[in-house]
């Protein structure tokens, strides 16, 4: 279930506390705590509690790491798209009997062929 519920077990009132597991659960989801499964949390607890944990961010913020992964992604020829549904995975067998993905199918009937 979600994280709101073991902050309800455990009756954990303060406004702070409630704005920080909120935060982190942001941090680990992308969506509050009450949106976010208790498991996940209670590990990140766990691992930002051990020995020698630090709680780090990419510098200029997670858009930075996102820039990042693009031009990376178009360096080697790839392109992001953003707002497209996949449809369809277009998969070919190989010379073993293996599928393979080829490339995609969006949902306006675009073809997108794999690199």
């Amino acid at each position: 279930g979600p994280f709101t519920d073991v902050m309800k077990k455990y009756d954990m009132k303060d406004p702070f506390i409630h704005k920080w597991f909120d935060y982190l659960a942001f941090a680990l989801s992308g969506v509050d705590a009450s949106n976010t499964q208790g498991a996940p949390v209670a590990y990140m607890m766990s691992d930002l509690h051990k020995a020698g944990a630090v709680l780090d961010y990419p510098m200029g913020g997670m858009d930075s790491l996102i820039q990042a992964l693009v031009k990376g992604m178009e360096k080697h020829g790839g392109e992001l798209r953003v707002n497209s549904r996949v449809e369809q995975f277009l998969l070919e067998d190989d010379a073993n009997g293996k599928s393979k993905c080829v490339g995609v199918l969006l949902d306006d009937g675009t073809r997108i062929k794999a690199k």
